[in-house]
């Protein structure tokens, strides 16, 4: 089967990674795949080092629409089974090439929770769509209130590979490096550092938990890019000596080890592909009562809030800071979970299913010009 995957992301994001571990598992089990991507993105980049066959083309600006006829060159080379794009600008981007190439199906996985904006465009686009994918039930149901057909569209949740984040101890190295060595416990992420995310509530909630613990050993690590805005708001707490920022690291699993307490009280999210990598590694999260992250977490795997004010938050993390036991049973009852519901091999294998009903059903909807020029 050739398969070709398109996203426009340039940074290295839990869409991304998805996007990335797919086509991985895709290949490995036998299947042509290529992928499309901007210049320079990361999913470029990491594709050609794993010997990917990578079309780079501009897909930003006004530059995105000329590149469209190189997508239809690239696609034109070996006739594509299935074209598979993973946000809004690539699914139009796709239909457009579709039109003046051999494609069979297009697929499209909405990874966000956000209803559409463009109206009849936008639903027009996917009933031109073979199948549609959402990374969770919260996701699905957005798409049904926007009166996109329900057996037009299947969930599936974010997955893990549960090899790469099997529980570790701490590397010594790593602590040495950031200061952290003989820290008992230490709370923080390793995530994306947008104030979507709730670094802001996460730094104030530490600020309290540091005053109602002031003898004990602690720090907050917030791994990730773009920590440098951060930076003001650590000294107005004066937590200038308490927070550490590594900075964005490709070796997640390493980083996730150095913590004791996971916490990411997002203000949206699709599912939470770092709130599962956590779990995985058999790390106690903390996490906020929003979009899909409860089809996730449970409340015998993590603590749950909705209401994610300092506060609130500060209370959930002083929970788990003294009381270790507690910090076990959930992360051992959050890696079970993950292994039962979220592997990655279990979403590469519904997604080709997905892929082979397309290819057994015939061609697309979108496929009324596909015809002529096979």
């Amino acid at each position: 089967m050739r398969i070709v995957h398109i996203d426009r992301q340039r940074s290295w994001t839990g869409q991304i990674k998805r996007v990335f571990e797919l086509s991985q598992g895709l290949r490995r089990r036998g299947h042509d795949v290529a992928l499309i991507a901007n210049p320079g993105s990361q999913l470029a980049e990491r594709g050609l080092a794993d010997a990917f066959e990578v079309l780079q083309v501009p897909m930003r600006g006004w530059r995105a629409y000329p590149s469209v006829l190189e997508i239809v060159e690239f696609l034109r080379e070996k006739p594509v089974d299935v074209l598979h794009s993973h946000g809004p600008r690539d699914h139009l981007y796709t239909f457009l090439a579709s039109r003046l190439a051999p494609v069979r199906h297009l697929v499209r996985t909405k990874h966000n929770h956000t209803r559409l904006r463009s109206g009849w465009l936008s639903r027009l686009l996917y009933e031109k769509t073979s199948a549609v994918i959402t990374i969770s039930e919260f996701v699905r149901q957005n798409l049904l209130l926007d009166k996109i057909a329900p057996d037009h569209v299947t969930t599936l949740s974010d997955a893990i590979e549960t090899k790469r984040f099997a529980p570790s101890e701490k590397d010594p190295e790593i602590l040495a490096l950031h200061g952290l060595a003989g820290v008992d416990t230490i709370v923080g992420s390793v995530s994306s550092l947008h104030k979507r995310k709730g670094v802001e509530e996460l730094l104030r909630a530490y600020k309290l938990v540091r005053e109602k613990l002031p003898d004990q050993s602690m720090k907050c690590v917030l791994t990730g890019g773009a920590w440098e805005q951060w930076v003001p708001l650590v000294t107005e707490l004066g937590l200038t000596d308490e927070v550490v920022f590594p900075g964005f690291q490709t070796d997640v699993p390493a980083y996730l080890a150095i913590l004791d307490i996971y916490v990411l009280p997002s203000r949206q999210e699709g599912l939470g592909n770092s709130i599962l990598e956590a779990m995985c590694m058999e790390r106690p999260v903390v996490v906020s009562d929003v979009g899909g992250i409860t089809e996730a977490v449970t409340p015998e795997t993590g603590i749950i809030l909705s209401d994610t004010s300092p506060p609130k938050l500060a209370e959930a993390i002083h929970s788990l800071v003294i009381d270790p036991e507690r910090r076990r049973d959930l992360a051992e009852a959050g890696r079970a979970r993950v292994i039962e519901h979220f592997s990655f091999d279990v979403v590469v294998d519904r997604t080709l299913e997905i892929y082979e009903r397309l290819l057994a059903a015939g061609d697309g909807p979108q496929d009324s010009r596909s015809k002529r020029s096979r």
